[in-house]
């Protein structure tokens, strides 16, 4: 019932009737066209193309940040309930768990804003880490923080049809510790209304919900998919709303990913997903792909033996029975024979469809027409690619296609702009032709890469520089430095990358070694001594090689820090994995905690009392409550004066009570239990202490925080560690998805 809902949706939602009638006479058009008859699928990546560690949120708690300037096009408060409603609308899908929640920068129970030191607020906007620009996709560190911008300005550097780029900033593992979303403000319109989509203006909940699976890990869905019902990941924005809401491959993704109760079935191998990497070139493609074996997706490499026809959707040269070849075609690829548009040499059914520049070379695409339709020329309206003489449909008008890095794909005064999947368009220069690294500069937007640096401060003139994020991005001889306002580029000089980091040459590390290190890839590494584990960092076992012993990535023993990401109570430092974070070890029935400020001891199971430090819940003593974590305590448990309802108390130790004057302790095991007043004392609060409980537990002069609730325009006051985002800054074993390490990922209309 639930997927059959979604797929109702997916052309009506939020359409007329007249709208709804014109989207479906288009989906019947399209579904006579193509009527693939395949298994469908879904597209993930891994930390690197020799890896098999899949890049993923391993918490299921995601916190996300909105810009409160929205989007020029429309009121701010329009703008972020689309983003608000991609991300509600990837959380509606029943089988996955990762739950986004949006987070804010005002604490305005206590007046400070939580990401700027000494500042007071009332609401967020009065917070300036609020209106932060410098995301990693335009070329800025991470933050610690997950956000959305819309980019108003030249800071925009990819193109028009480019619409959105995600950066995921993960580690070795694949493990997501940040992601950033850019829109396209600068050179799009965005609108509400899937209608009025097309030349400038795009559907916004169509981009943003798209991005946002790029955003926890869903890469883009190549072919393969029926054209009536296109996925919300294909790699282009499809007409009549079809993006803004999920098909079933799509939903898949989330599912597999971060699957409900931790665990994923398959039926056959369309429900397993195959893996993208881009290719040398810059083009996207499929690397492997998994199939399903007894109900479980397990790894393998792709298919080589073709076995599609003329005519059928593909997602690779390998697809296609020989001589047959895949062309993209828009959005979609197809299985295709070489023609000639002068002899119209293709089957009943088919037209040739000529190349770019070469009068005589085109492929066979089915008819859209059935037999009478005519080619549209260079500047018409279209709703497809294959309408077109060119083959290229963008924003509902024809265009002409290239291949970036070839000038003469293109007429004179135009220039090829790359689009996703490594394909590209020829449109007029938007602005003066930038420079190219090495030449000299008095700006950022003089250079093709958007960074001018200096070589020192002594320096008149600045050098177009490679654009970097983090050591190691550079080549051979230069080190990725920041210098002034954010911006950071590859300037001369030798990098001092600790060992675990991800590198390129050994001159890069600072033990002088860049090992290749199986499905982490390249790391840095340092001399060892066998049997000896802290001759190693942490995170890092000494394995013996053909030129001695030397650091290899392993997985940590007892020595992550607190507050660093953990797959287990026996990677950290202080014993205790916390909601996926190594936190400080404490007994809930202890006299003295090790607990900051505002902070209290969350057992870490009922029945035991080993438990973590972590931000205080809300609900006072003495009311009822529905788990741990919610109570100001953070102990929910029976209570003898109320019945044996579950309400948050102070806990205790039977055998040393150390509950508050004129209360005594209820075991509830051997080794704990709960204050509770006994008949006939004096009630502290008529409610079994909810005044004075605030003082007892941990004594720190806590102040209640009002509850929480849905955000509009302020905040709310939850918890610190439901605000905050996970994984905080990323230390030297991170990667960036991006260029040679990496895959920025963008979404342009169709």
């Amino acid at each position: 019932m639930h997927a059959t809902r979604r797929h109702a949706n997916r052309a009506d939602r939020r359409l007329s009737p007249a709208r709804r009638a014109a989207a479906m006479s288009a989906a019947l058009v399209a579904l006579a066209v193509a009527a693939p008859k395949v298994a469908h699928a879904f597209s993930i990546t891994t930390a690197s193309s020799s890896s098999k560690n899949v890049k993923q949120y391993k918490q299921t708690k995601v916190y996300y940040f909105l810009h409160p300037d929205g989007s020029d096009n429309m009121p701010k408060a329009t703008a972020l309930d689309e983003l608000r409603k991609g991300f509600e609308g990837w959380m509606d899908v029943k089988c996955g768990q990762l739950t986004f929640t949006e987070g804010y920068h005002c604490n305005t129970a206590l007046g400070k804003c939580l990401y700027d030191k000494g500042k007071t607020c009332k609401a967020d906007t009065d917070c300036p880490a609020a209106y932060n620009k410098k995301l990693m996709p335009i070329g800025y560190k991470n933050n610690g923080r997950n956000e959305l911008v819309f980019v108003e300005n030249n800071a925009w550097s990819f193109g028009s049809y480019v619409l959105g780029v995600t950066v995921a900033l993960h580690n070795y593992k694949g493990a997501i510790v940040e992601s950033d979303i850019a829109f396209n403000g600068y050179q799009q319109n965005w609108v509400t209304d899937a209608y009025k989509a097309g030349k400038g203006k795009s559907h916004l909940l169509s981009v943003a919900i798209h991005e946002q699976g790029h955003f926890f890990g869903v890469m883009h869905n190549l072919g393969g998919w029926p054209s009536n019902d296109p996925p919300t990941m294909a790699p282009n924005v499809q007409p009549y709303g079809w993006s803004a809401s999920l098909n079933f491959d799509d939903e898949k993704a989330i599912c597999f990913l971060n699957p409900k109760n931790g665990s994923y079935a398959c039926k056959n191998d369309g429900d397993c997903p195959y893996v993208v990497h881009k290719s040398n070139g810059g083009k996207e493609a499929y690397t492997a792909k998994y199939t399903c074996s007894s109900g479980k997706c397990v790894w393998g490499p792709l298919k080589t033996a073709g076995t599609k026809t003329l005519g059928d959707t593909c997602t690779g040269a390998s697809d296609c029975k020989s001589p047959y070849y895949c062309q993209v075609v828009g959005g979609q690829s197809f299985c295709v024979q070489g023609c000639n548009p002068q002899q119209k040499n293709c089957p009943s059914g088919f037209l040739c469809y000529g190349y770019q520049s070469q009068p005589t070379k085109g492929a066979c695409l089915k008819d859209p027409g059935g037999g009478s339709a005519t080619k549209k020329s260079l500047g018409e309206s279209c709703d497809k690619s294959n309408e077109c003489a060119s083959l290229l449909c963008l924003q509902g008008t024809c265009q002409t296609p290239c291949t970036p890095g070839n000038a003469g794909d293109c007429a004179s005064g135009l220039e090829c702009q790359t689009l996703p999947g490594g394909n590209g368009v020829c449109v007029k220069p938007t602005g003066p032709v930038l420079k190219k690294v090495g030449e000299e500069c008095q700006d950022p937007a003089e250079c093709a890469t958007g960074v001018c640096m200096k070589a020192d401060l002594q320096a008149t003139v600045g050098i177009c520089r490679a654009k970097c994020t983090t050591a190691g991005d550079c080549d051979k001889d230069f080190k990725c430095v920041s210098q002034g306002e954010g911006y950071q580029g590859c300037l001369p000089g030798k990098e001092n990358i600790a060992s675990g980091g991800l590198c390129k040459f050994d001159e890069q590390c600072a033990g002088g070694k860049c090992i290749l290190a199986g499905d982490a890839g390249k790391v840095c590494s340092q001399s060892c001594t066998l049997g000896e584990p802290t001759s190693c960092p942490c995170g890092m076992a000494c394995q013996n090689t053909s030129s001695g012993a030397a650091c290899f990535p392993s997985k940590p023993v007892g020595c992550v820090a607190g507050g660093e990401p953990c797959g287990g109570d026996s990677e950290c430092a202080s014993s205790v994995c916390g909601n996926g974070t190594c936190r400080v070890a404490c007994d809930i029935a202890a006299a003295e905690q090790p607990c900051g400020d505002n902070e209290g001891c969350l057992r870490l199971a009922k029945g035991g009392t080993k438990g973590y430090c972590t931000t205080r819940g809300t609900v006072p003593n003495g009311k009822f409550c529905l788990g741990d974590d919610l109570c100001l305590s953070l102990f929910c448990d029976k209570d003898v004066t109320k019945n044996n309802e579950p309400r948050c108390g102070v806990p205790c130790n039977p055998a040393a009570s150390a509950c508050p004057a004129g209360q005594k302790c209820n075991p509830l095991s051997s080794t704990y239990g709960a204050c509770y007043v006994p008949a006939g004392a004096a009630d502290a609060g008529g409610t079994g202490g909810d005044a004075s409980g605030v003082d007892v537990v941990g004594g720190n002069g806590l102040v209640p925080v009002q509850g929480g609730g849905t955000r509009s325009g302020g905040c709310s006051a939850a918890p610190a560690d439901r605000r905050a985002p996970s994984g905080g800054s990323a230390g030297l074993t991170w990667a960036l998805l991006l260029a040679g390490a990496a895959l920025w990922l963008r979404r342009r209309a169709a």
